[in-house]
């Protein structure tokens, strides 16, 4: 994650969420936070309480939907 995108998470107060495209994304904000891995896995829709009162919702990126051939 830039320092940008770490100054932009550490920003978001009481009752803000942080929408993550992606288990990258999921992974780096998790990793800028400083929060363990193992106990936020990624999935589509999951959702987790932060510390602070800040919610983590996670989705699956655009792309892994629309550059399948099969799809």
């Amino acid at each position: 994650m830039s320092a940008f995108s770490r100054s932009r998470v550490a920003t978001v107060g009481r009752g803000g969420v942080i929408l993550v495209l992606g288990g990258l994304a999921h992974q780096a904000t998790l990793r800028a936070l400083e929060y363990r891995l193992r106990d936020y896995p990624f999935g589509h829709g999951l959702e987790y309480e932060l510390s602070g009162g800040r919610t983590l919702l996670s989705s699956y990126h655009c792309s892994a939907t629309t550059h399948r051939p099969d799809a």
